[in-house]
C-alpha cells in the first residue's frame, strides 16, 4: 500500500480488482486538486466549489464509479500505480518510493470497460515519471492521452503506443505513474470495470 494513501471520502487505497493499483482518488479544478471534505495528513483534499458534487465509489470489486455534477472542466478519478514516500520536505515535494515498471513485466497494453459515459465522453490520459524527486508534479511527470474520448459503453483495448503527447515525449513504461478518467462540465455517472494489463500477445498480466 502507498504509505501516503489515506482512506476517506473520494479516496480508496489499493482498490480491489484493479491489478497493481495502489490508490485512486477524485480530482477536479473545482477542488484545486484532490476532492475531499477534509484534507489528508499530507495536505491532499479540498471541498468542491461552485456547487459541484463529486463522488468516487467502489460498489463492488473490480468496479470504480464517478458520479455527480460540475460546471467546471476536468473532473476525473486517478488510478495510481507508483508509490510515493512519506518523506515530504514541503507541500509541493514528493519522492518516489517504488516505481511501477510495467516494461519489466512485459505490459504493453490495457483493457477496460466503461459504462454510461456522459455525452461528451470520458477522456483517458496516462502519466509517466521521469524523475524520482519532484518539487512539483510538472517537474517529474509527462502527460499522454488517447486521441479521442470514449463516448459509448463497452470494452476498450489500447496499447501504450496509442497514447500521444503534445510535447512529443516517448511513453516510458518503466516509470508508469497513473491513469486518469476525465469528463467535461455537466452531470456524469459512469463506471470503469474489468481493468486488465496485457502483454504484446493480448495475454493478461496479473499480480504474482
Amino acid at each position: 500500500m502507498d504509505p501516503q494513501c489515506v482512506m476517506g471520502e473520494n479516496g480508496i487505497c489499493s482498490p480491489n480488482g484493479f491489478p497493481f493499483a495502489h490508490w485512486t482518488f477524485s480530482h477536479s479544478n473545482s477542488c484545486g486538486g484532490a476532492c475531499a471534505a477534509t484534507p489528508s495528513p499530507y495536505g491532499l483534499g479540498k471541498p468542491t466549489m461552485d456547487g459541484a458534487i463529486i463522488r468516487l465509489s467502489q460498489p463492488k470489486s473490480g468496479t470504480l464509479c464517478l458520479s455527480g455534477t460540475n460546471p467546471a472542466q476536468d473532473t476525473a478519478f486517478f488510478l495510481g500505480f507508483t508509490v510515493f514516500s512519506t518523506e515530504m520536505l514541503s507541500a509541493d515535494y514528493q519522492k518516489v518510493w517504488k516505481m511501477f515498471d510495467a516494461d519489466l513485466i512485459h505490459i504493453t497494453q490495457m483493457r477496460f470497460a466503461i459504462d454510461t459515459p456522459p455525452p461528451g465522453g470520458v477522456r483517458v490520459s496516462g502519466y509517466t515519471i521521469h524523475n524520482s524527486e519532484c518539487s512539483a508534479s510538472a517537474n517529474c511527470l509527462w502527460t499522454f492521452a488517447l486521441p479521442n474520448p470514449i463516448t459509448v459503453s463497452g470494452t476498450t483495448t489500447v496499447s501504450f503506443a496509442d497514447f500521444t503527447s503534445m510535447m512529443d515525449h516517448p511513453f516510458d513504461a518503466r516509470g508508469f505513474h497513473a491513469l486518469d478518467f476525465d469528463v467535461g462540465p455537466g452531470a456524469f455517472d459512469f463506471c470503469v470495470h474489468d481493468f486488465q494489463f496485457l502483454d504484446a500477445n493480448g495475454v493478461e498480466v496479473s499480480l504474482p
